[in-house]
């Protein structure tokens, strides 16, 4: 009867870990690309459709963090951790934000050595660490797991904060140049209206 409610207990506890850790980082991820690189992935999507096509910085958002948690989902679906190292799962996603908005944003083959680097050490971690949670089976108390899950995954959401465009000059006169467009438009239909009306009442 202890086993069963010791094991009940600790499958409780990673559950809500993982909802945690999964819940926060969605979070993180949408303001990441919403509040802070939006008007660079508009800028982006505009040099590579050649002016064809339009960045809407809500369902632009919501794509990518569908795609970040589709990354997550897989690789928690594939590695087998330990519930202490949970929050590594996260890692490929991470290494997606930073390489959507640095590399891909601002290319240079420095930049791309660099992250075909750490996408090796990625998966040499993976591979080191799904080694020892298979050596060791020891179940870890809550308070362990949560704070080193809690703390791997700040770890990482510091680093894609310190990867991605952090050039102000650029996200200002992106932002200037998004908000002078919007003026523009609105304008524009200000005056369609009021040439409307005055068709009408002539």
């Amino acid at each position: 009867m202890f086993r069963i409610n010791y094991r009940n207990h600790s499958q409780r506890t990673s559950n809500k870990v993982r909802a945690m850790l999964t819940i926060v980082f969605m979070a993180y991820s949408f303001c990441y690309i919403f509040i802070l690189q939006s008007d660079m992935l508009a800028y982006l999507q505009h040099v590579l459709s050649e002016g064809h096509t339009t960045y809407n910085r809500l369902v632009g958002s919501l794509i990518v963090v569908f795609l970040v948690f589709i990354i997550h989902a897989a690789v928690s679906a594939i590695t087998r951790l330990p519930e202490k190292l949970y929050a590594f799962t996260f890692l490929p996603s991470a290494l997606f934000l930073a390489v959507l908005t640095d590399l891909i944003a601002d290319y240079s083959l420095c930049k791309l050595l660099i992250y075909l680097a750490v996408l090796v050490l990625t998966v040499l971690l993976y591979i080191k660490t799904a080694n020892l949670a298979s050596s060791q089976r020891r179940k870890s108390d809550s308070s362990s797991v949560y704070i080193s899950n809690v703390l791997i995954l700040c770890i990482m959401m510091v680093v894609v904060g310190l990867c991605g465009n952090s050039n102000d000059k650029q996200h200002y006169e992106l932002k200037m140049e998004r908000l002078l467009i919007r003026y523009i438009m609105r304008r524009m239909r200000q005056c369609m209206k009021v040439r409307k009306l005055w068709g009408i009442m002539r």
